[in-house]
Parts: structure tokens; C-alpha cells; sequence
């Protein structure tokens, strides 16, 4: 029995379980290696649950190749279990990146190779928002398009070749500026000291505004649309709802497997937000129905989403069996763990540079003398890239430049500092 458990880690689960889904979802979006069995399908995970003396109520679990079993574990436990969370010794690091999306990476391979001694941590996974894109074609070097993930994960493993420790998941709770350092503490109990910060912690996509939402994530709701939900997407009926690149990318990409892929928007113009070669595949597309001007209404379903109710202004209800959807409508900055400490608009993205207010600038020996940089935030030392920072263009290479960018002001900052 022991020899089939050589090779990697088994996830043993439903495949119509929001639990289940959790613990694959951040194993794929972590390249970790697994086999799946499907206690609804499969004879094996079966058996393996009577070798155990398992019953289906202990699941999910994981079993090594070692013939251990780690049940109805949370990312914590699982990110420990599988080496990707890290802890770290009582040390002061030259630079911490908070965010591992593009511009995070970004600053994690400039840093690493300039000879920084820089640390990385991100909540969930590398690859950020980007990370749930199927595919972007406008990225600079790819003229066929590469995935949100691929893209990361080359970025994740270059960022470690040159010696930056990357930590999964380990969330920022708040931050506290010491004058010269910075204390965070994270969610494990942990505390990192650093000289300078880079704060890339993008932002999250926002839920329905209807009931049962949360019963049916993992079950019929998604917030990516990647290759692991290709299967339950075959010839199904498909929901996008919103109208930037994200939306548009995941409906051509699941249009290839769907019988029918329905995207749902509140406004009345589909170009609105999203880039006009997206606009032109999607409606050369013949199985891909756009509904402007509608909205979600109500979600159905015993275990597993089997229907949404759509409202199109001025028109009742309208019920569409759709067994899978994806949800793209707009985001919220996480900036909850820096607590206004930094400059703000009202809804938390941060602001940098010109655009901060001599008022607002902390009262530092650097400040006396200059202005802040034009990605520096109103503490010195402390920077803002990408999705979280004001006035940022809702891009990949954008993020990728501004996060680059930054090194180069860390390296002028930590030259002042005393």
C-alpha cells in the first residue's frame, strides 16, 4: 500500500466540495504537486478511505508519501505541510515586499538581484489579480498570450534563483514605523523587521450583492476562471459577470469548452473597460451572449449553484440554468493593515508622491530635505506599487514597471537613511 503513495501528495475530497476546492485551488495556485481523487467517482479514494478506517465526514485530507494523513487542514496548516511558509529568524531585512501580484514580483527579482536582502510574503499565492487571468495577450514579449499563472510562477521561481524569501501565505495584520525600521506583524504570530517596505498588496474582487453568495463559492461561483475548472465547465451553461479585461479574457477562454457562456453587466457599453481586442473576439464569438444593462438577481441550487436569476432594467427576472459563474465586478485596495497609517483616499488606495499633500508627509529628517519620490508613500522608506496605489493604471506591465521602479528608489532611500 505504501508504494502508491510515491510521487507526491494526494488530495482525497468531493469534487462538488467548497472545502475540497479551497485546498486545490491554493495548491495549484502554488505549484504544489497533487493527485486528485474524487470521492464521488473514483473506486480509489474509496478504498484508500476504508484503509485508513476513514469515513466520508473526515474529508478533505492529504496523504504524503509517507502515508500520513493531514485532515480538514486550513492553509496554514496546509502551507506548513507542503514548506511554502516560512519562518523567519530576528533579523532586519534591507527590504520587505508585501504582495506577491506582478508588481510585487517585479520589485522581489529587481531587489534579489541588485543584492538587497529582501523578503517576500503574500496572503494566498503568487500572481495577484493576474494570477486569475486565462490569458494575457498585450503583455510585452508574448505575441500568443501566456497565462496569469504561468506569467507568476516564472517571476516566483526567477525572484527565488536570486535569493529572495518568498513566504505563502503570510498575511499582514499591521504595520508599525519604529523611525528607522519597520515592524509588521503577520497572521502567524510572527514579526519581520525591515529598513525599507514596498506595500503591493493589490486589490480584491468584490461579491454579488445577492443572497447565498457564500454558499456556493467554491460550488458554482469562482473569482478565476483557470484550468482546473475546464471539467466542470464542458458543455455547461456559463455566467461572467463584469466588464473589464479580467471578465473578457475568462469568457473567451471558457467559451472553448462551454455550450454557451453568458456575460452579465451593469452598464450598457462593453468596450467600456475592457481592451478593444477583447471586445472584437468576444463578439465574434457565436457562443458567447452579452447582457448589458443587467444584473444578478438571485442564485439557486441545492449543493452546487444550478441557476441564476438575471434582471435586465425595466424587464422581469429571467432564470438561466448556469452550473458555473465567474465573477469579475471591480475591487477593493487591501490596505485594512496599514490602518491610515499612510495617506489615503476614502477608499484606501494610497497616495504617492506629487500627489501627497505637504501636510500629510510624516515630520522625517529625509522629508526636511526633499520631496517624497514619485512611488514613495507619506512615510519615507515606505513605497506603494501597482493596483493599491492611487492613480495606477490597472495593468501588468504597468505593475511590473512601477514594481521595478521602486528599487531603484529603495536604493535611494536606504542611501539617506542614517
Amino acid at each position: 500500500m505504501l508504494s502508491e503513495f510515491v510521487g507526491g501528495l494526494k488530495v482525497v475530497g468531493s469534487g462538488r466540495s467548497s472545502e475540497t476546492y479551497v485546498i486545490r485551488d491554493f495548491m495549484d495556485k502554488n505549484h504544489i504537486w497533487y493527485h486528485f481523487l474524487d470521492v464521488d467517482v473514483s473506486d480509489e479514494a474509496k478504498e484508500l478511505l476504508t484503509h485508513f478506517q476513514l469515513s466520508v465526514s473526515d474529508l478533505p485530507i492529504i496523504i504524503n508519501d509517507e502515508a500520513k494523513i493531514c485532515r480538514s487542514p486550513n492553509l496554514g496548516e496546509l502551507a506548513r505541510y507542503t514548506g511554502i511558509l516560512m519562518d523567519f529568524e530576528d533579523e532586519i531585512f534591507d527590504l520587505l515586499i508585501i504582495g506577491a501580484g506582478p508588481a510585487g514580483l517585479a520589485a522581489s527579482v529587481y531587489a534579489a538581484s541588485e543584492g538587497l536582502k529582501v523578503v517576500t510574503i503574500d496572503s494566498s499565492a503568487p500572481g495577484g489579480q493576474a494570477g486569475k487571468s486565462s490569458k494575457i495577450e498585450n503583455y510585452l514579449g508574448f505575441p500568443t498570450g501566456i497565462s496569469g499563472r504561468d506569467l507568476a510562477n516564472r517571476a516566483y521561481i526567477q525572484a527565488q534563483k536570486f535569493g529572495c524569501n518568498i513566504s505563502i501565505p503570510h498575511k499582514a495584520e499591521s504595520l508599525e514605523h519604529m523611525g528607522d525600521h519597520f515592524v509588521l506583524s503577520a497572521t502567524n504570530g510572527k514579526s519581520i523587521r525591515t529598513k525599507s517596505l514596498i506595500a503591493a498588496t493589490g486589490a480584491n474582487y468584490r461579491k454579488l450583492p445577492v443572497s447565498h453568495v457564500e454558499k456556493f463559492e467554491g460550488s458554482g461561483i469562482y473569482y478565476s476562471a483557470t484550468g482546473m475548472n475546464i471539467s466542470s465547465c464542458e458543455n455547461e451553461i456559463i455566467g461572467i459577470v463584469g466588464g473589464g479585461n479580467s471578465a473578457g479574457q475568462a469568457a473567451l477562454f471558457i467559451a472553448d469548452f462551454a455550450k454557451v457562456v453568458h456575460i452579465i453587466l451593469r452598464g450598457g457599453l462593453l468596450g467600456a473597460k475592457m481592451s478593444d481586442y477583447l471586445v472584437q473576439r468576444i463578439e465574434a464569438t457565436d457562443n458567447i451572449i452579452e447582457h448589458l444593462n443587467t444584473e444578478v438577481v438571485a442564485l439557486s441550487g441545492d449543493h452546487h449553484l444550478e441557476s441564476v436569476a438575471i434582471q435586465t432594467k425595466m424587464q422581469e427576472p429571467v432564470t438561466i440554468p448556469i452550473t458555473n459563474l465567474f465573477t469579475f465586478i471591480g475591487a477593493r485596495p487591501c490596505t485594512e493593515w496599514l490602518d491610515g497609517l499612510v495617506a489615503m483616499d476614502d477608499s484606501g488606495f494610497i497616495f504617492t508622491g506629487p500627489s501627497i499633500i505637504d501636510q500629510e508627509l510624516s515630520e522625517c529628517r529625509i522629508y526636511q530635505q526633499r520631496k517624497p519620490q514619485s512611488l514613495e508613500t507619506s512615510i519615507a522608506g515606505l513605497f506603494a506599487v501597482g493596483d493599491v496605489r492611487k492613480g495606477s493604471v490597472k495593468r501588468v506591465a504597468s505593475a511590473v514597471g512601477e514594481g521595478s521602479m521602486a528599487v531603484s528608489q529603495v536604493h535611494q532611500y536606504l542611501s539617506e537613511a542614517p
